[in-house]
């Protein structure tokens, strides 16, 4: 589910900016209509006050680093060693070596 504008950059400013999401780094369409149909304003990278930042791809520490309080973005640094199947077994036998109980 979207957060609705009570919460996002807009209503600080009294809702007059609106949700923004940026898909700049996103291929498909059905995010382009599911954000329009919640509301958000589709914005490109030069605007650095998005809401939601959508990517395809994985994202650098220092993009997480420059993020506001109120954004919020669908991937983390790191995340492919836990959303592959291998990499997360991989993983989880370290960890339970580590920490056996």
């Amino acid at each position: 589910r979207l957060p609705s504008s009570s919460g996002g950059a807009g209503a600080r400013d009294g809702g007059r900016r609106g949700l923004t999401a940026n898909l700049a780094s996103c291929k498909y369409e059905v995010l382009r209509e599911v954000t329009a149909g919640a509301g958000y304003r589709e914005v490109g990278d030069e605007e650095e006050n998005w809401d939601l930042y959508w990517t395809d791809l994985s994202v650098s520490e220092g993009r997480l680093a420059r993020m506001h309080p109120f954004q919020r973005i669908n991937h983390f640094p790191g995340m492919m060693e836990i959303c592959r199947k291998a990499n997360l077994a991989r993983n989880l036998k370290r960890m339970q070596a580590r920490c056996p109980e």
